[in-house]
């Protein structure tokens, strides 16, 4: 391939770019022929950060050196025993003198690339420090590059070798006496004794007395585990004065944890006392309680129903259920509180009602982290077992699960991806009760020390295990993994987790999370991640690992493949996200191959939403609730207003005329889809105030685009809500929609826009409620993708456009589209060529379509005409004399399984000089002709898009 010249630039943490110091460092090591790092500190989560992309170089075979030191005792054992692993890199350390160099050095094919600056190998520098380092390259015989390499290896030559013997004896010397680095809770802050509600605490505080002054009673909180909902709740119940409190939860060590917390935030103003199975204080003020014993006829009635002023509801998704129903319904109090880290139900049941409504704070998984309320983790997606060519899947049998090789590859990953401290605590989560037994048995054998806990464990018997995982190394009951099928999901505290491996296919993003959360607890005195170790096989369900751990509930096919593609540029803190290239083509396989629109799934994700606000939701509504994509239920029934028709059952909602539908569903599918701002705009204006103007319209857009391009865009945008611009079929022939149903939709009057008579006939109620709503979505999704330093004459890098939305934004005035546009067609005005590549097409495809058109570099395109022209040809002849002022935009797409929307990747001109004569075969053992030439694109294409199309 060929080598892109790079001009030197910054490598910077940057989060809302996105971009990392770690990203360029992985991508380096992905493509280099060999590195070098020069670092003073490296710790073992700085290695954690860059293991997959280590991994890779010596699975390739790639030699690396790497040069650390041991200036102020900062670089971390634990660290260099993992990077002994690797047989490909030669580990040595400087014991003299105080080294603080910070470069990482990688060699390719004819060129040296250096990344030079202030990051340090620790997770923080190189993913959310503000760090400065710039990346520069240049020839490997150049003065720059004889002189950074003879510095390195100087240094390199009079450094020790790191050897395991090395280390024991440095860990004598630097750890006898060391005491641990401290690092605070983020349940809560205490300061000399007293303890403080942190950030998040201090803003659902505020929430709940806003909820009181507007006469609430009641209210529900969502927040991710490991938060500190528990001290929240002992805050607000100091803040709200309870004389009495109830605390109800579902096992009663959580309720005795719960104790301990609210006596020290509310110390002894109040009198405690535990109401479960073992202990019946019915006379405390305070009073914490599992709901099997509550629940139980005979003990409910020990109180009276409004003997409690403040009651809370632990894990309050279980809400559902007979035994909670039944002392919510028999308690008055004065404020009831629910909390939950997972209010999505997967059966699909309706907690919110049980609390009004009232959200009155939430804070999800990824802004935990963004928070740093959470532990870091980094996670490894990896294959699983293949027997005999097979990859374990969900049907596979039980001698798959657990057999031999499954379990020394368990080892070996186990051991390879390590932990934080190198002492294990783990969770393995299997499938079947059997495998997770047998498992037990296979470890054991192998030195692991492990226990199998089923359903039909006792409680004590799950408190004994956890204890024996939290123990010390050194005692003789310690357990190195507890091995489950989904019995620690949720409601189990085990903070010492430090490893999680999953050997089960996802079937629910809300189980995934559920388990993650076991081991994303912080830990006082420990600077704690998180490894998960994920087995991926051949799994249907394999789209949702990146829709969980990403957080993405939106559940579009795009978005889950740009996550996928983009790695850890969108994750919040010091945490990564890893695949090997299996698991990662795997998951885009399943992503292709997913069946997102099934009615029963949108059903759910809409009646999902519509129980949180307990009324009929709106397209917008799904937004304010990062809740599944609205356009899906405007893809499966051509409007969102369809979709809620025949869903709404409580509310029904009212029929609109004929015409008023096919306005909707035109606007929903082609022209309100969020690729382009002033078709929302115009509509908003004229639903505000009743009219508004081409000038306006074009003023209040903020986009980079000269006047004349402005006021041209709103004139298309104007042209497309009248539908003159989409075609339909009517009967044998193709129509405009304006021409089937015979009216504008807007009209010009003294240079207002205002709605034509004949559509303002139709804008009832529900019509203006169901179009507000589209116009705002559209509006909203255009601003939430745009970015001024992407966006180029209405397309913005990256994004996918259908080729009707091309021609829109082109500002054609009749869709091409049914007829036949190919691989690339020319506007009337020759003002603009739009092409269409995919570029890994598909089999079926006619022979005389299969044109080899392949990227040479993220700048430069091979590329075909159409079959059957030649040098002489007219089209060709455009190519040669293009202006400056004519366009040629290229669109691409990976594959057929994409769909029909293609990335815009930026414009592109023919290279003078490149145009050949060539052939191509039609498959019936001729050529017809064809012209080869090659395309400059304007920019280079962005690094992870590009690997994600040509690999």
């Amino acid at each position: 391939m060929e080598q892109m010249n790079v001009c030197p630039h910054l490598v910077l943490n940057d989060p809302c770019k996105p971009r990392r110091v770690l990203s360029t460092l992985q991508s380096e090591l992905r493509s280099c022929l060999s590195f070098q790092f020069y670092v003073a500190f490296v710790n073992q989560h700085g290695v954690a950060s860059l293991l997959q992309a280590l991994t890779e170089t010596r699975d390739r075979k790639v030699l690396g050196k790497i040069l650390v030191s041991t200036y102020l005792n900062f670089t971390d054992l634990i660290a260099l025993r993992s990077l002994l692993k690797f047989e490909n890199i030669d580990l040595r350390i400087m014991t003299q003198g105080n080294m603080h160099a910070k470069g990482y050095f990688f060699s390719q094919t004819g060129i040296e690339r250096y990344v030079i600056g202030s990051s340090n190998w620790t997770a923080s520098a190189l993913s959310q420090n503000t760090e400065l380092n710039v990346l520069l390259q240049t020839e490997p015989d150049s003065p720059l590059a004889k002189e950074i390499s003879g510095e390195f290896e100087r240094h390199f030559e009079l450094s020790t070798k790191v050897t395991e013997s090395f280390i024991a004896e440095q860990d004598i010397q630097r750890y006898a006496n060391k005491e641990p680095q401290t690092k605070e809770l983020t349940a809560a802050t205490e300061h000399w004794g007293e303890i403080k509600p942190n950030q998040m605490q201090e803003e659902a505080l505020k929430a709940l007395a806003a909820l009181r002054v507007q006469g609430k009673s009641k209210a529900i909180l969502v927040s991710a585990t490991g938060t500190g909902k528990t001290y929240l709740a002992a805050f607000d119940a100091k803040a709200f004065a309870a004389k009495t409190l109830l605390f109800v939860v579902h096992r009663e060590t959580i309720a005795k944890e719960a104790l301990q917390a609210f006596q020290r935030i509310i110390g002894n103003n109040a009198t405690y006392g535990m109401y479960t199975g073992s202990a019946h204080d019915a006379n405390a003020d305070y009073i914490f309680s599992t709901v099997q014993t509550l629940s139980r006829p005979e003990r409910l009635k020990a109180f009276s129903p409004d003997q409690f002023d403040y009651i809370i509801v632990d894990e309050s998704h279980r809400a559902g259920a007979a035994s909670y129903q039944r002392f919510l319904e028999y308690f008055r109090p004065r404020f009831l509180l629910g909390m939950t880290a997972t209010p999505e139900r997967t059966d699909g049941a309706d907690i919110f009602h049980y609390y009004d409504y009232n959200i009155a704070y939430e804070i999800r998984l990824q802004q935990a982290l963004e928070e740093d309320m959470l532990c870091p983790f980094h996670y490894f997606g990896i294959t699983d077992l293949t027997v005999n060519g097979e990859v374990i899947d969900e049907h596979s049998d039980f001698k798959k699960l657990a057999c031999d090789e499954r379990a020394d590859r368990i080892v070996q990953a186990a051991h390879h991806y390590g932990c934080d401290d190198g002492v294990v605590r783990g969770l393995i989560f299997c499938s079947r009760t059997r495998e997770a037994e047998q498992l037990s048995v296979l470890l054991e054998q192998r030195g692991i020390r492990t226990l199998a806990l089923t359903g039909t464990a006792e409680q004590s018997d799950r408190e004994e295990a956890m204890r024996r995982l939290e123990t010390s190394e050194d005692d003789p009951e310690k357990l190195d993994y507890i091995i489950t099928v989904d019995i620690f999901n949720e409601g189990v505290d085990i903070p010492q987790v430090n490893q999680i491996i999953m050997l089960r296919p996802t079937q629910s993003a809300i189980i995934f999370v559920q388990q993650l959360g076991r081991g994303l607890r912080k830990v006082k005195g420990k600077d704690k991640y998180l490894t998960v170790i994920d087995f991926i096989g051949n799994y249907q369900n394999n789209y949702l690992i990146p829709a969980a751990i990403y957080g993405d509930r939106s559940f579009d096919k795009d978005q889950l493949r740009r996550l996928l593609v983009s790695g850890n540029a969108d994750m919040p803190g010091t945490s990564t996200i890893n695949f090997d290239l299996i698991s990662q083509k795997r998951i885009f396989e399943s992503i292709n191959q997913a069946k997102l629109l099934k009615i029963h799934d949108l059903q759910d994700a809409y009646n999902a939403v519509r129980s949180r606000l307990g009324r009929a939701p709106m397209m917008m509504d799904f937004v304010t609730h990062q809740a599944r994509d609205p356009s899906a239920f405007s893809e499966y029934s051509n409007s969102f207003y369809s979709f809620s028709r025949r869903s709404e059952t409580v509310a029904p909602v009212p029929a609109i005329q004929p015409n008023a539908l096919k306005v909707l569903e035109v606007y929903s599918k082609y022209i309100l889809n969020g690729k382009r701002p002033e078709e929302a705009r115009i509509i908003l204006d004229i639903l505000n105030q009743g009219f508004t103007t081409i000038n306006r319209v074009a003023e209040t857009l903020t986009m980079p685009l000269p006047p004349n391009q402005r006021a041209k865009g709103t004139e298309s945008a104007l042209h497309c809500l009248n539908l003159r611009f989409t075609r339909e079929r009517d009967g044998h022939k193709s129509k405009t929609v304006r021409e089937i149903i015979g009216f504008d939709v807007i009209k010009e009057r003294n240079g207002d826009l205002i709605w034509s008579r004949s559509f303002e006939q139709l804008l009832d109620p529900t019509m203006h409620s169901y179009l507000r709503d589209l116009a705002e979505y559209s509006m909203h999704t255009f601003l939430c993708r745009f970015d001024p330093q992407l966006y180029n004459l209405g397309f913005i890098r990256g994004q996918k456009y259908t080729r009707a939305d091309v021609f829109r934004l082109l500002h054609w005035k009749v869709n091409p589209i049914p007829l036949s546009v190919g691989g690339y067609i020319i506007s009337s005005d020759q003002s603009n060529c739009p092409i269409f590549v995919t570029y890994d097409k598909d089999e079926k495809v006619a022979a005389t379509m299969q044109y080899k058109d392949q990227f040479l570099s993220p700048n430069r395109m091979q590329w075909y005409t159409k079959s059957k022209r030649t040098l002489r040809s007219p089209e060709v002849k455009h190519f040669q004399q293009l202006t400056s002022d004519q366009r040629m935009p290229l669109f691409v797409k990976k594959n057929d399984d994409e769909g029909q929307s293609f990335y815009y990747l930026g414009d592109v001109r023919p290279e003078e000089g490149s145009f050949v004569q060539d052939h191509i075969s039609d498959g019936k053992g001729s050529n017809v002709s064809v012209v080869k030439l090659l395309l400059k694109l304007d920019e280079p294409v962005n690094e992870s898009l590009y690997k994600y199309i040509t690999e």
